[in-house]
């Protein structure tokens, strides 16, 4: 359950064209609180709705109301981290981010451009995957996309050398208990 009375069920994606799926997936997520933003707001010290794990914009507007502005990388990269707080949901970007790398390589080497076409579709795929049924948030992509991407090779370099639970740490980010995942992919 994301926020108050969201849930996907799986009995609700049965049978559905996963394009029909993903919609209507996504249009209940962008009415959803975003969890994690919360805790970015406590570290700040600023007051977020009680009970709410969502967007609070300026002079304590309701959740999910305000797309929230970040005046700096640093900014974001804090409350990018905090939508990626399950440990299965880092490991959906980092299979993504690899793949993406992956056709990128592969179109560099054949000359092809065709697994150019497959790189965003892997990573985003996977990445957005992660959001939807482990994480169960809305991904950061959708409202800020180039921040989100920078900091995704960020998120990728920080697994890659064994850097990221220091950083999880330094910025006391922990995994969300209240926000389960819809299916058996739960941390």
């Amino acid at each position: 359950m994301i926020g108050s009375g969201f849930r996907i069920k799986e009995s609700q994606l049965v049978g559905q064209p996963a394009v029909s799926r993903l919609v209507g997936i996504r249009a209940r997520l962008a009415n959803a609180p975003q969890a994690g933003e919360a805790a970015a707001a406590e570290r700040k010290g600023e007051a977020t709705p009680t009970g709410a794990m969502g967007r609070s914009g300026a002079g304590g507007e309701a959740a999910g109301t305000r797309q929230q502005q970040f005046g700096s990388m640093d900014e974001f990269w804090g409350f990018y981290l905090s939508q990626h707080s399950k440990p299965g949901t880092r490991r959906w970007h980092f299979l993504g981010t690899l793949a993406s790398l992956a056709c990128a390589a592969l179109a560099a080497a054949t000359g092809r451009a065709a697994p150019l076409l497959a790189a965003p579709v892997l990573g985003y795929g996977m990445a957005w995957y992660s959001h939807f049924f482990v994480e169960g948030n809305r991904p950061a992509t959708f409202g800020h996309p180039v921040w989100s991407l920078l900091c995704d090779y960020r998120m990728f370099g920080l697994i890659l050398t064994g850097r990221i639970d220091a950083e999880l740490d330094r910025l006391r980010i922990q995994p969300r208990p209240d926000a389960p995942a819809t299916s058996a992919h739960q941390d």
